[in-house]
């Protein structure tokens, strides 16, 4: 940068601290990030303590059943990576994505999945990834469609409920 400050030399001046502003702007990833609030105290000492139900409630399935995924994924390549950063428990990374999944297409976000487990936003999607590559990676063993008498047994509970359109109206 020219500092020698001679009336011809201004549009130098201005354009060298120009291009050093732009430079200084396209090598910084935010010029003022925000702090998000997050905290792990639900995980560690509320998930393990809830009853089946409750677990239910929030990851739509049973201990037993997470426990059952966890020991068959848990020791796939996609959870043990080389990399500068030692990676995060198969049980957290799977807790989050099964909380995740369980909105069903709801409203819950990447946003809200976070801050309910004290992560970042890319983590909950890193995790996702990984958790979904785990559980492709079972093949057919552990991931099938419902057979003929699942899906009329799935179709007797359906129907048991009632008519779902009139409950949804008479709610609104």
């Amino acid at each position: 940068m020219n500092l020698d400050l001679d009336e011809d030399d201004d549009y130098d001046v201005e354009v060298d601290v120009t291009i050093m502003l732009l430079q200084l702007v396209s090598a910084t990833r935010y010029l003022q990030r925000p702090e998000v609030p997050k905290s792990k105290h639900f995980v560690q000492p509320v998930f393990p303590f809830l009853d089946d139900e409750r677990f239910k409630e929030e990851v739509r399935m049973s201990c037993e059943s997470f426990e059952t995924v966890l020991r068959k994924i848990e020791g796939h390549d996609a959870f043990h990576r080389p990399s500068n950063n030692s990676q995060s428990d198969p049980r957290l990374q799977l807790l989050i994505c099964a909380y995740r999944f369980r909105s069903s297409g709801s409203s819950l976000s990447v946003g809200k999945t976070a801050r309910r487990f004290g992560v970042s936003e890319g983590f909950v999607i890193l995790c996702t990834g990984r958790y979904i590559e785990a559980l492709l990676s079972l093949g057919g063993s552990e991931i099938t469609w419902p057979n003929k008498k699942e899906r009329a047994s799935i179709k007797v509970r359906v129907l048991a409920l009632g008519n779902f359109v009139t409950r949804i109206k008479s709610r609104l």
